[in-house]
């Protein structure tokens, strides 16, 4: 009798105990950090060259992220081809390698503007945060002597094609950005010539290879500021907190015209969700920080963080408003 008593509680406290167990075990994996019990370094990869937006926000991310994962964290450029040449190599890598993209919404462009887009975003690379949100902002050369968007665009009425704006690749925020200025001007025309990545577009805009240019105003700040580069306007919806003193393009008539770019952190399609999880968890702490918050802000950038299912949304919405976008402006994918 005894024997049969003891055997009913054994069975009545063997699923409680099962239970308190597996919920033990699962804090003891969540806890765990996979990235530094493997003596893993992590490789961030900007797909644009070195002194862009997105280079000095991964560059702002890199001391927080590595302290927060406590491993080393290396921010390495791959510009080219509209970014695709670092997004091959995050798509290409090693599972052991913890390599990751850092990368605008020029993401959500490219599929409506490349001919042969190489990926399915949605379906090759695993989105894990959203970082920040840039204000796009539109120069000029001060050759040109255009000193605010309606003077701008007078000279561009009055010499129809003959003046070229630069861009970072075809396809880019960069380009969108000013086909969007030229669509709300009155469909006007001007040259484009893209570059690789906002680095060599904007020695162009200085070195008077081309006459205006529209970038992540992270780029532009410090050249505004010193007098190097003349502001036209800022396409976001108020005046940004660096650089006050440039009005929005909607100040200036142009309505809407709002253009803001975010940068995410996207993986390989098949990274582990324990390892997703950690990263973004870095992240977090990285940017949750009061010191990087105010760095992103005295650039011209704003932190704007969002866990890695809020980011896949993100991308999929954005895929097809610029779809739409693309269309509107009448450009032709190349």
């Amino acid at each position: 009798m005894a024997q049969e008593t003891m055997n009913k509680l054994a069975m009545n406290f063997s699923p409680i105990r099962r239970r308190v167990l597996a919920g033990i075990g699962g804090l003891a994996i969540t806890s765990m950090p996979v990235i530094a019990k493997a003596e893993r370094r992590v490789r961030l990869i900007v797909p644009t060259s070195a002194g862009g937006a997105t280079d000095l926000i991964a560059r702002t991310l890199q001391p927080g992220f590595s302290k927060a994962l406590g491993v080393p964290v290396i921010v390495e450029n791959a510009p080219g081809a509209s970014g695709l040449i670092g997004l091959q190599v995050v798509r290409r890598s090693s599972p052991a390698d913890i390599c990751l993209a850092v990368i605008t919404n020029s993401l959500a462009i490219l599929p409506s503007t490349m001919k042969a887009f190489p990926f399915d975003v949605e379906k090759e690379f695993t989105p894990i945060a959203m970082l920040a949100t840039i204000p796009m902002a539109m120069a000029a050369n001060p050759k040109l002597k255009a000193a605010n968007a309606k003077e701008l665009i007078a000279m561009l009425i009055a010499s129809p094609e003959k003046l070229n704006f630069g861009s970072s690749g075809v396809g880019s925020v960069s380009h969108l950005s000013t086909e969007i200025f030229l669509e709300k001007a009155g469909m006007l025309k001007a040259g484009h010539i893209p570059f690789q990545g906002p680095g060599p577009m904007t020695a162009a805009l200085i070195g008077d290879q081309v006459d205006f240019a529209s970038q992540g105003l992270p780029v532009f700040h410090a050249l505004f500021k010193s007098g190097t580069l003349v502001p036209i306007g800022v396409f976001s919806e108020k005046r940004t907190i660096a650089s006050p003193d440039v009005p929005t393009m909607a100040e200036q008539g142009l309505s809407d015209s709002a253009v803001d770019a975010w940068v995410s952190v996207l993986g390989p399609k098949d990274i582990d969700k324990a390892l997703v999880e950690e990263v973004s968890r870095g992240i977090q702490e990285a940017f949750g920080a009061k010191e990087a918050k105010e760095q992103l802000a005295l650039q011209g950038a704003e932190v704007s963080l969002a866990g890695p299912e809020e980011t896949k949304r993100i991308i999929s919405r954005d895929i097809k408003r610029y779809a739409e976008v693309v269309k509107k402006v009448g450009l032709v994918p190349q």
